[in-house]
Formats: structure tokens, C-alpha cells, sequence
């Protein structure tokens, strides 16, 4: 977790994992142009430009000094973060499942509601039925007790109340709505995922090279689950 100054922690938590991943403004910039921004305006420079002065974005467009200043920030407190984090894995036998460790990372984060992480899993159970599940971190760290996952004694099952559920052996499927997020069905892209603050679409699509505004993929190896995705959606407030 990042403790230095509480009263900034939750905005460094989302920026080191939305603003950290961009080696320069540009990039940043880029993130923020689709391709028919391309395609009709013909010049990158002019998207980006368009992209800086917000036109882009649904929320606060930062600049090329904020940008700079808060990953800088960011960058001096990942050696801190490391030594913590090996503390706290002590503690509750972290480093032994790289997911563990990354929810662990994300919690405060997610339970200030800075953040909100979806946890693409694919796990078999003990009689070899492969399930699937599209979770709500916040929503599980709310309506569940997860202790017994963060001292490694169980596995994150998919449930059939989350997200998105997918029993591999029957067929069956279900979708659900949580206090955060509308889950939806689109007849070309299929599951999407619309955060209900902000309005924004996460598509977990992973051929899709970025999942949506203000939201990046993670992926997680572990040799619990067949396969773990995590996407991380740094909120917006609509004005």
C-alpha cells in the first residue's frame, strides 16, 4: 500500500497504475485518440493537440507538467511501495501468488472508490469443471469476507452472483449488475462493462488493444487459475 501521506495515497495508488505505464506526455496523449481520430483529421500532432486541450477525454485532461510532476511522484515512492509490500507479504503470506499480491495493492484504492478493478478468472474446481467469472473487486471486498484469500488458504472462485459467470461443463452463463458497474451484452463486441458514475465503457475483449478511457489490462500469472486478467478503471467525477 502506498502510506506516504494518506491524504495523497489514494491519488498515487490510481496514478501508479494509470499514469506510470506511459513512458512520456505523448504517449499519454495517444491513449486518449481512437482511430477515427486518425483516420479524419490525418495528423497525429493535431490529435494529441485536440486531445490536450480535453476535447477527449470525458474528464480533466492533465498537463504536460502535471503529467510529469505526478509521475515523478510516483516514480521516487515504487522502492517504498516494495519494501511495504514485503512487510505485509510476511504478514499474510504474499509472494507466493503474484494475484494476492496485486489485489493487495489495489484494496484501498478500491474501497475508497478511486479505482474500481474487474478480475477476469478461469479456475478448475476439485472435479475438474472449468468456470469463469468476470468479478468486482470492490463489490467482493464489501459483500464477502476475503481473509482467507489474502492468507493464501483459498482460491478467488467465480460466482454466479458476479459480473459475469461461465460454467464451462453445462453451458450456462449469467450476467449481473453491482452497485458500480452495468454489465452489458453487445450484439458485435459482446460483454462490455459501463462504470455508473462515469458513464465509461471497459471492454474486456482481450483483442482489443486498450479496454477503454482511463482503464488498463493487467495480466496476472498464477499457478492457482488456469488464467487471471485484471482491468483497472481510475474513476472519473462528471462534472
Amino acid at each position: 500500500m502506498l502510506r506516504r501521506g494518506d491524504e495523497d495515497s489514494d491519488e498515487l495508488e490510481c496514478d501508479r497504475i494509470h499514469i506510470l505505464k506511459f513512458k512520456n506526455y505523448d504517449e499519454y496523449l495517444d491513449d486518449l485518440i481512437s482511430e477515427n481520430d486518425l483516420f479524419y483529421l490525418r495528423s497525429r500532432m493535431l490529435t494529441r493537440e485536440i486531445a490536450r486541450l480535453g476535447y477527449r477525454s470525458s474528464g480533466d485532461t492533465l498537463s504536460e507538467s502535471e503529467f510529469k510532476r505526478r509521475r515523478e511522484k510516483v516514480k521516487s515512492l515504487m522502492t517504498p511501495i516494495k519494501i511495504i509490500q514485503t512487510c505485509i507479504s510476511t504478514k499474510l503470506s504474499l509472494g507466493s501468488d503474484q494475484l494476492i499480491e496485486e489485489l493487495a495493492v489495489r484494496e484501498r484504492a478500491n474501497r475508497s472508490a478511486v479505482l474500481l478493478s474487474i478480475i477476469y478468472i478461469r479456475v478448475s474446481n476439485k472435479r475438474g469443471t472449468e468456470v469463469a467469472g468476470f468479478i468486482d473487486y470492490n463489490s467482493r471486498l464489501v459483500h464477502s469476507d476475503m481473509t482467507g484469500f489474502f492468507l493464501g488458504k483459498k482460491k478467488l472462485w467465480p460466482m454466479q452472483t458476479d459480473l459475469g459467470f461461465f460454467n464451462c461443463k453445462n453451458k450456462t452463463s449469467r450476467t449481473n449488475h453491482t452497485d458500480q458497474i452495468e454489465s452489458l451484452v453487445d450484439p458485435v463486441k459482446g460483454l462490455l462493462f459501463k462504470h455508473k458514475w462515469d458513464n465509461l465503457i471497459i471492454d474486456p475483449n482481450p483483442r482489443v488493444e486498450h479496454p477503454g478511457v482511463c482503464t488498463c489490462r493487467t495480466v496476472v500469472k498464477s499457478p492457482s487459475y488456469h488464467q487471471c486478467v485484471i482491468f483497472d478503471h481510475v474513476i472519473r467525477t462528471m462534472n
